[in-house]
């Protein structure tokens, strides 16, 4: 535990930008994000003795995001009202200048405990202040109403409820945690504040009706399964395996779409064409079309032929076009070799190696669904900031 309180009184300032970028003040947060840029010019000296600054990863995100913003910015048909010259400063130098941060701290403390702690900070600062304002509308109107809700920074715009689901993708996630073996004192700590944060991103999540967060809470728990049932007893895989068949089946047979708890669900469990599970929620038309039009119009199309693509390689291609796209592939092949290397340095604690694993696969399976670059940026944000933490992990890293 004392390298955790050394780490957070020497980069006590470090954090505290972090949590202001992440809780997204008056939805500025991205542009906030300026702060990092600013912390690794002033610092370059010391930052380049720890890591190389201008890896490959860190090249192929520049380029991605440069070409991304200025063929968006060109476009007539844009929907972005904020296309000024510190926006598109932003959107060019915040996401090399998250992963550098990322990839420079763990360089830096070459610790495991530091790695889940800032994995743990990240992910209450993303959640922190959507918890806040769902919990707030519950007590207020309970279930009732839209599925859309507001955040407390302007109650007069209500955000999506998928947008809004994507910011307890940590939290939900860390319900597989519950089968990792706990290596230390730390471990066991976090796991605990885990399952609180799980407990109360689930009620936020089912007043959301985010049927995608619930699939991640259940791909979680079988992930976790199949990464540790080998270091586990065969009475815990049983017992493990009996209580999870007895609590979805108790769940099932007490299952009331009419409740208030689960209404928001009722008009999108079936397979109808416009939202059921048959055509991942109405996806996979416009996924088909727009592959065909990348072909068509490899420079993007318009957002009226099939509306957001609701996949986050798709919808670039649709904004920028294909040269944005090939530089985002490429990083995304780079980050999926970084994850596989990394889970062989991490393998030495199961905790921390589950959750490294699960996060992965649930970041790219979001991607899958989602228009990120357009509806969810700070995730983007937050993925570029674990790959580079991942990126900082080296054979010798401390397990205390």
């Amino acid at each position: 535990m004392d390298n955790i309180y050394d780490f957070i009184k020497k980069e006590f300032i470090l954090l505290l930008i972090l949590f202001i970028v992440f809780i997204n003040p008056f939805f500025y947060g991205s542009r906030l994000g300026l702060l990092f840029s600013l912390y690794i010019f002033l610092n370059l000296n010391r930052i380049s003795k720890t890591i190389n600054i201008f890896d490959k990863n860190v090249v192929l995100l520049f380029l991605f995001v440069f070409f991304y913003s200025l063929m968006a910015s060109l476009r007539l048909d844009n929907l972005r009202q904020d296309v000024v010259v510190l926006a598109l400063v932003s959107d060019i130098l915040v996401p090399p200048s998250i992963y550098i941060f990322g990839r420079y701290i763990i360089s830096k403390y070459k610790n495991f405990n530091v790695f889940l702690f800032l994995i743990f900070f990240i992910g209450v600062a993303y959640s922190f202040i959507p918890i806040i304002s769902i919990i707030q509308q519950i007590n207020t109107t309970g279930f009732e109403g839209s599925r859309n809700l507001y955040l407390i920074w302007n109650k007069n715009v209500e955000i999506s409820a998928t947008g809004l689901g994507s910011h307890f993708i940590f939290n939900i996630s860390t319900i597989g945690l519950l089968y990792a073996q706990k290596r230390n004192r730390l471990e066991k700590r976090i796991n605990i504040l885990f399952l609180f944060l799980f407990i109360v991103s689930l009620i936020c999540v089912l007043r959301l009706g985010s049927r995608t967060q619930l699939l991640f809470a259940l791909i979680s728990l079988l992930l976790s399964f199949l990464l540790n049932t080998k270091k586990q007893s065969i009475t815990k895989n049983m017992v493990f395996l009996f209580t999870v068949f007895l609590t979805l089946f108790f769940l099932y047979s007490k299952l009331d779409l009419d409740s208030d708890y689960l209404k928001f669900y009722a008009d999108r469990m079936d397979d109808n064409e416009e939202y059921g599970v048959g055509s991942a929620g109405g996806r996979t038309d416009r996924w088909v079309g727009s592959l065909e039009s990348i072909i068509t119009d490899p420079f993007g199309w318009e957002f009226d032929r099939y509306g957001h693509a609701h996949n986050f390689w798709l919808d670039v291609a649709r904004v920028s076009g294909i040269i944005p796209l090939f530089f985002l592939l490429i990083f995304t092949f780079s980050s999926f070799k970084i994850w596989i290397n990394s889970l062989k340095i991490l393998k030495a604690s199961r905790f921390i190696y589950t959750y490294a694993f699960i996060i992965y696969i649930v970041f790219l399976l979001q991607f899958f669904v989602e228009p990120v670059m357009e509806g969810m940026y700070l995730l983007f944000l937050l993925f570029c900031m674990f790959i580079g933490m991942l990126t900082g992990l080296k054979p010798k890293i401390k397990f205390n």
